[in-house]
């Protein structure tokens, strides 16, 4: 679980995309990524439901990492 903000700077890629400015710095996220082998592909959610998600994967007995 991260946070950002989406940047509006028009589309760079054809389909679905969006610049997103996180929170915590890129390297950081990369390296939690990367270094312990996390899908590369993420869903963005458009409203801070970050309490949600912590209450649900509690509810749900599922680990939860937050970046």
């Amino acid at each position: 679980l991260s946070s950002g903000e989406a940047r509006d700077d028009g589309a760079h890629f054809f389909g679905s995309s969006v610049e997103v400015v996180m929170d915590n710095s890129a390297s950081s996220l990369l390296e939690r990524v990367v270094g312990d082998g996390y899908e590369f592909h993420f869903s963005i959610v458009w409203e801070d439901i970050r309490e949600e998600i912590k209450h649900l994967s509690a509810l749900c007995g599922i680990p939860l990492e937050i970046v």
